[in-house]
Order: structure tokens, then sequence, then C-alpha cells
């Protein structure tokens, strides 16, 4: 039984869970289980974006802004099948480049891999991420598009950013798809609706088909959720390298902290530096102009 609920503007999710679901549960976040005095309760695991209580009735409510997305992961017991799942990261972030990841896995990759701590890639801190690729490097095929800032920057004169996304996942699951020689079901993590995707790829010479999207996909798909930690690994290595390289502190996302950090990297480096670090269109790029203009006229 599946019940929904609002609280405090986060969402509760209530499920009846098989005693499989449930220690499959408890043993991807053994380190998270908290101590409770609820007589009832088998567990309380409190993680970042979401707290599930596990009653001995078998009953699981997940309560915070991921609950949804937590309790899609353990609501049906759904037959594992061979797939391909492609995602990215970077997109939001002014600086750094746009990563996409193809990842597949099959029965056998599954076995080797059960093993390791694999879930929604927000839930991971960067070491986390750092640490698990190390791993899944070694077991699972995947094709990894980096875009740096001025290509980026280039192809967006022409092409809007779903636009970008879509070609970066084509080329990954392209590629992909050579190394396998094989044709497993592929799901890509919804950014855009399936007509406009394949719209924007009309102009490619290879397409490739047949893809399911999926909203969330990251929480439904191990091949989706680790395509995004190895697309966020190669993410915070480009930014390390970036930093290395231009001499610079960068921050991730698009905030008031990263205009200030722009600000600095041009009034010391000169805006080609700024193309080779950020993603121009974005709307720090007006902030950051206006500021630097009136420091440099006083």
């Amino acid at each position: 039984m599946l019940q929904y609920g609002h609280m405090k503007n986060n969402m509760t999710v209530s499920l009846e869970l098989s005693e499989q679901a449930i220690a499959k549960l408890k043993k991807t976040y053994r380190q998270q289980i908290q101590p409770s005095s609820h007589p009832y309760m088998d567990a309380l695991i409190k993680i970042d974006g979401c707290t599930i209580s596990i009653y001995t009735s078998k009953k699981v409510v997940f309560q915070g802004p991921l609950a949804q997305e937590m309790a899609r992961l353990f609501q049906v017991d759904v037959p594992f099948v061979a797939h391909i799942g492609s995602d990215e990261v970077g997109t939001g972030d002014y600086f750094g480049p746009v990563c996409v990841c193809a990842a597949y896995v099959d029965e056998t990759i599954l076995e080797k891999i059960q093993h390791l701590p694999i879930k929604d890639s927000k839930l991971l801190t960067d070491a986390q991420v750092l640490e698990l690729t190390a791993s899944l490097k070694h077991h699972v095929p995947f094709s990894l598009v980096v875009l740096n800032n001025e290509r980026y920057n280039l192809m967006h004169e022409t092409d809007n950013l779903n636009q970008i996304k879509a070609k970066l996942h084509n080329q990954a699951l392209m590629h992909l798809l050579k190394k396998i020689k094989q044709t497993p079901l592929v799901v890509v993590d919804q950014f855009t609706p399936p007509a406009t995707y394949f719209n924007y790829l009309k102009a490619e010479p290879y397409v490739v088909q047949n893809i399911e999207f999926h909203t969330q996909a990251e929480s439904k798909f191990i091949g989706v959720a680790i395509g995004a930690i190895l697309a966020r690994a190669a993410f915070i290595n480009s930014m390390k390298t970036l930093e290395d390289d231009y001499d610079v502190s960068l921050a991730k996302g698009a905030s008031a902290q990263v205009d200030d950090l722009a600000v600095t990297i041009v009034m010391r480096h000169g805006w080609p530096t700024l193309d080779k670090l950020a993603k121009m269109h974005f709307k720090n790029t007006q902030r950051v102009k206006a500021r630097v203009d009136e420091l440099q006229n006083q």
C-alpha cells in the first residue's frame, strides 16, 4: 500500500515493503542507521534530504524533500534487465565542463558491484564519488564525453543547452554500443520530451534509437546511477585540473560566490581566461561584466 502526504513542504511517502526490500534498504544505508526509542520501530535511517522510518509491521515511511525519489527505489521489486544508462553533470554549474557518461550493466557486472554503495549521486560526497569511481571503472563498460568550456561556448552560439546535451548523450551512447557490441535497453535521464530530443539530432549522421526516457532515472536504473557517478567524478577531476592549470579557485553552482570568483578571474587574467573556465551564456556573466566595469571605472 502506497500513501503520499505533505508535511511542512516536505513530501511524506508510506509503503508496506517485503522483508527482502527492507533488508536491501537497511543494507544500503547501514552506516546511516540511527538509534530510536520507538517501541515498534525496526530502524531509523537519516540521510541528506530524507528520513526513513522502518517499523516492525513492515511499514516504511520516507519523509523529506527526496522522499518520493527514495521510496521509488524500494517500492517494487522489479526484475533486473541488462541496460545502458546515461546521465549528465555540470549543466547547472557556471564553472567547469559538461560531462555525460553512459554505463552498461548486466547480471554478471551487477554481481561484481553489488557490494558497492551505489545510489543517487546527489546523496554522495565528492570523496565517495571518487572512491566509487575507482572501483566501478574496473567492472563497468562506459563511455564518457567531457565538453570543455571553450567548445561549449562555441557550440552554444548555435545550439541551446538541451540540444548540446542531446548531442553529448548520443555520442556517449553510440561509442558504448560499439564497445559492448550488443543492443540492450537504453535509458536516458529525461531532460526534454523524446520528440524534441530526436529533433535536436536530426542533422547528426548517426542517432541511437529505441531509447527509454525516464524522469529521475538515476533512482530507477542502476546504469543511470553509475553513469551519473562516473560523470560527476569526471567533473570533479576536470575542475581540479582547471584550478591547477590557471591557478584559480573555482566553486560549483551559479551563486553570488561564483560571481565573486569570476570577477577576480577577469581582473587578474582577463576575459579570455574566463571563457576557458565558464559557461558564458549564464546570467552570471552579465553580473560579472557590470561589476568589472564598475571596478575599472573607479
